[in-house]
């Protein structure tokens, strides 16, 4: 299947590789010519343990293309993938314009009936935006062409985002039309044909899926800090952990905060300089390269969580300041 991928960052690459990996035609797009240039050279934006062998292998076995050229990619594919950035905008509230760009793009090119996937993490009832958004540049157009928008959430793990891809729990996918299901379980099929995990649901249950997965992964970070804290605080040597489950990389997570950080019983604590929350916060959830609770990665969602919240609500220095607080936030969390 002819598959195009915009966005050419952590979720569209790792995307665009390992569908290219099982057989598909996949076209990468990015307008920065400069990641273009790099990734045609072979060189990676990003470092994901085994993405540079795995492009460069597509690539020379003609199944991974990467341009500029939207038009094109949009006109050869039969599944095209929105994988672009959605940062928060000022008011916390995550910034589509970069995602309705796109749809744009492709109501100005398309030329057949084309499966549009929503990739980016984006809130509830964008592939509605997304849909009148084509179906307003087609209508501008006079042509009459047919599409499906699908919800195909990301739940990848930075460090182990090839393997989470290629070997995935579940793969989450909303679409309304029989047409775009097969075409998705197609997608699909090869990594889920020995346990088909595709589950089909609403589009609108799919974007809320991710968002709660999201706040999922927060919360149980949260919680193996905060019990952290008070195994640290009890002076207590984690080696019991086997019982309950692994524990590897939480002592590294405690202990790699660059401001002081004072535990107590409770598991809450104190930061001490307001000008270090952010930073004290990011390397307080820096990945170790290790799995904590349950085999959770501390992932970018978690730390993204921490950074927004805290720089949207804290006014001051804070005091003591539950471990849990920190991470609710308003739906701003991203997973990519």
């Amino acid at each position: 299947m002819k598959i195009s991928v915009v966005g050419s960052g952590y979720v569209g690459l790792a995307t665009g590789a390992c569908l290219a990996d099982v057989g598909h035609i996949v076209t990468c797009v990015d307008n920065n010519k400069d990641k273009i240039d790099m990734l045609n050279r072979g060189e990676m934006p990003i470092f994901e343990k085994g993405l540079k062998e795995l492009v460069i292998n597509n690539v020379e076995d003609d199944r991974l293309f990467f341009t500029t050229d939207i038009k094109k990619a949009t006109e050869n594919a039969q599944v095209i993938f929105i994988a672009v950035g959605t940062p928060p905008d000022e008011d916390g509230s995550a910034d589509l314009q970069y995602v309705l760009a796109v749809a744009k793009d492709i109501g100005t090119y398309m030329n057949d009936y084309k499966v549009v996937v929503d990739k980016s993490t984006v809130p509830v009832g964008t592939a509605d935006l997304v849909e009148s958004t084509i179906s307003k540049v087609l209508k501008e157009r006079q042509a009459d062409y047919e599409f499906d928008v699908v919800s195909n959430p990301e739940f990848l793990k930075e460090g182990v985002a090839l393997a989470d891809f290629m070997k995935p729990d579940r793969v989450v996918i909303g679409a309304e039309s029989d047409r775009a299901k097969k075409l998705m379980h197609e997608v699909y099929s090869a990594f889920t044909f020995q346990h088909d995990r595709i589950i089909f649901m609403g589009i609108r249950s799919a974007e809320m899926t991710k968002y709660a997965a999201n706040a999922r992964s927060s919360w149980e970070v949260a919680n193996c800090s905060t019990v952290g804290l008070i195994i640290n605080s009890l002076s207590i040597n984690p080696t019991f952990t086997p019982a309950i489950g692994p524990w590897n990389g939480i002592s590294e997570m405690l202990n790699a905060a660059e401001a002081p950080i004072i535990p107590n019983i409770s598991g809450e604590f104190s930061l001490s300089y307001e000008s270090t929350v952010t930073t004290t916060c990011t390397s307080f959830l820096k990945p170790s390269g290790k799995r904590g609770l349950r085999g959770l990665s501390i992932n970018r969602a978690a730390r993204v969580a921490v950074v927004e919240g805290l720089a949207s609500r804290l006014k001051k220095p804070p005091g003591i300041l539950p471990a849990a607080y920190i991470f609710s936030t308003k739906s701003t969390m991203r997973g990519k």
